[in-house]
């Protein structure tokens, strides 16, 4: 299967310490992403590469490759 790669950033208009309470925790997401089926990642930090299954059976893989 071949692999493809997106970069995106965002600019949120909320206090830093808000974002962080919601979506500090890179290894789940259901907080904030109800829509996966599941959310799991190999480890914790910068290199930790999360799963996303989908409930359609799609997998999404992301790296955490800053922090």
């Amino acid at each position: 299967m071949a692999q493809s790669f997106v970069h995106e950033e965002i600019v949120i208009n909320a206090p830093l310490s808000a974002v962080w309470a919601l979506m500090g925790c890179f290894e789940d997401m259901s907080p904030w992403f109800p829509s996966a089926a599941e959310c799991s990642a190999d480890r914790v930090g910068v290199g930790a590469v999360r799963r996303l299954l989908m409930p359609d059976g799609g997998e999404l893989l992301e790296e955490q490759t800053a922090r």
